[in-house]
């Protein structure tokens, strides 16, 4: 189990703390705790935590819970989650299939493709979709109005956020093989590594350990700007 504090900032003292344990173990409170997993959101008064098939919503102040908001899958598992210009997003997959490494505690089914959208604060469903392909947790990301994800078998995605209109495709089939997460067993025993995808300004950074290359696209329609060697 993982345990999670909230602290004042005036003075350092103890507001209160929860546990946060991973989907697998019962049906725990706040189930989905994953390593490398956007399982929390800080808004405002509010703190959004992962549910196992939904969002969980406390105060920030005192940690009592105010309400929830489903998921797009029931009895599923959110993968990720993202909160942009008062729309939460969150993407469902299976229920976690924990796996332990060593240090860390991971998920053997880290992909979604069930993509949901809702007005935040409130939680009123704005729109819900399937994706092409299964997404993996670290590698789709909200900014501004749009959401991008990189989808098995498709490519990479870029969405409209408040309608989850598809507005471009990237399907190169290099950047799929390039992030692809390999068996565990080639990734060491002792540290499990993980893709990650960033939008920063106008582009978006994919990397990971294990690739042979850093690639950048532009957010405006999903071409490569540039894939280098490390």
């Amino acid at each position: 189990p993982v345990l999670i504090s909230a602290r004042s900032l005036n003075n350092g003292l103890v507001l209160w703390q929860q546990l946060l344990r991973p989907a697998g173990t019962n049906k725990v409170p706040h189930g989905g705790y994953i390593s490398g997993r956007a399982c929390a959101i800080a808004a405002d008064d509010t703190l959004l935590l992962i549910d196992r098939d939904g969002v969980a919503t406390l105060d920030a102040e005192t940690g009592q819970a105010r309400g929830r908001v489903a998921g797009p899958k029931p009895d599923g598992q959110i993968k990720w989650m993202g909160l942009q210009s008062n729309v939460l997003v969150v993407l469902a997959g299976e229920a976690d299939v924990v796996q332990t490494i060593t240090y860390q505690t991971v998920a053997a089914n880290p992909n979604g493709r069930e993509l949901a959208a809702y007005e935040w604060p409130g939680g009123k469903e704005l729109w819900k979709t399937s994706l092409p392909g299964d997404v993996d947790e670290r590698l789709i990301a909200v900014k501004d109005d749009q959401i991008y994800a990189l989808a098995k078998g498709a490519g990479m995605l870029g969405m409209e956020l408040r309608t989850g209109k598809c507005l471009w495709t990237n399907s190169s089939e290099e950047l799929q093989a390039d992030f692809t997460v390999p068996p565990s067993k080639q990734l060491g025993d002792f540290l499990f590594s993980q893709p990650g995808m960033m939008a920063v300004d106008d582009t978006l950074v994919l990397r990971a350990r294990w690739a042979k290359s850093t690639t950048v696209l532009s957010r405006a329609d999903g071409k490569r700007l540039w894939r280098k060697a490390y």
